[in-house]
């Protein structure tokens, strides 16, 4: 019984982490998107992108 149960929290808190990771990656390619979308940012964004060109 407990190692039936210790197996499904384990699988439970695998599956959340995966969720979670899935959510921050979407939220970060969405505030870039969001970023590049305007193009006084693209410049910058730009910039940082490549020192070089600065």
């Amino acid at each position: 019984m407990y190692n039936e149960l210790n197996s499904y929290l384990n699988d439970t808190v695998e599956d959340l982490t995966v969720c979670m990771f899935l959510w921050f990656y979407n939220s970060l390619n969405r505030v870039k998107r969001e970023l590049l979308s305007r193009s006084d940012t693209m410049i910058v964004y730009d910039n940082l992108a490549s020192p070089g060109t600065m």
